[in-house]
């Protein structure tokens, strides 16, 4: 650093700032620290105040969000030099010298604190991550306590046991689709003889969403029977009218009526879960 003659400043204040600075680009901040007490800390910047007969230097040091706002010659000697009169100028020399270094104080390497720097900002980044997929977990498991409880608010009419027939017969795969942090609660309600299609929570969509939110259901309606689905089952279709995609209409069938997982249907175990006076409506829905 070059010497400052502070006759040249109208006051204090105005050299304070312009060493500041000069400090602040010379130390090529931050520096890393580790403090016998804190631990690992950051020096972010540097602030030299000035008085009639000396020069400070405040080094805030960041500990983990905790900034300690130690007075601490941390790199930096002084030396004060009196010009004697008249000129009446002092002119203030800094050098580099680690040996004023406090004895619970220690300089790391810039690679060193570099190297942290990325470390906290990877940590950052993934404890965001992980806060965002827990959001989603909570959400997707909302949702599938929803299907749970909308499952069982199909109406059971007539025309309802004539389309559980014509299902039994026709329906093609059921399958599921769930994140993967749905697992647990898939097989506690479904069993594991059944493995559904699992997604990776953490890979997203071209957007940044997930790639899937929750559960979701599909079974598949063959081809050959496509234009003559019963009117009951057309509102849980796709547009294309290939599958129907009612989450909760499919986990009625499973839960309730004995349908399964799979490409094929246990029709004795369906017609198991039909009452009596209903049976007529179901044999007339599957031998349509």
């Amino acid at each position: 650093m070059k010497p400052y003659d502070i006759t040249t400043y109208e006051n204090w204040k105005d050299l304070a700032n312009e060493l500041t600075a000069e400090l602040n680009e010379l130390l090529d901040l931050p520096i890393q620290v580790e403090h016998a007490k804190f631990g690992d800390g950051i020096i972010n910047s540097v602030e030299v105040s000035v008085s009639d007969s000396t020069v400070n230097i405040l080094s805030p040091i960041d500990f983990n969000g905790k900034i300690q706002p130690l007075a601490l010659n941390i790199v930096l000697a002084r030396n004060l030099i009196e010009i004697p009169e008249p000129a009446k100028s002092i002119l203030v020399d800094f050098s580099l010298d680690c040996s004023k270094l406090e004895a619970d104080i220690r300089v790391l390497s810039k690679e060193r604190t570099t190297a942290r720097l990325e470390a906290e900002k990877q940590a950052q980044e993934l404890a965001k991550q992980e806060a965002k997929r827990q959001e989603r977990m909570n959400k997707a498991i909302q949702n599938f306590e929803t299907e749970q409880r909308k499952a069982r608010t199909t109406s059971a009419t007539g025309e309802f046991y004539f389309c559980l027939g014509w299902l039994a017969k026709y329906v093609g795969k059921i399958s599921a689709t769930i994140p993967d942090y749905l697992l647990t609660y898939f097989q506690k309600q479904f069993g594991t003889d059944y493995v559904p299609n699992i997604i990776d929570s953490n890979k997203l969509t071209f957007n940044g969403d997930p790639m899937k939110w929750g559960l979701s259901m599909q079974a598949g309606i063959p081809k050959k029977v496509q234009d003559t689905v019963p009117a009951f089952i057309a509102q849980y279709l796709n547009k294309a009218g290939t599958q129907i995609t009612s989450t909760s209409f499919i986990w009625d069938l499973i839960d309730t009526y004995g349908f399964q997982f799979g490409d094929t249907q246990d029709i004795d175990q369906i017609k198991a879960t039909i009452p009596d006076h209903c049976i007529e409506p179901f044999e007339n829905g599957y031998a349509s």
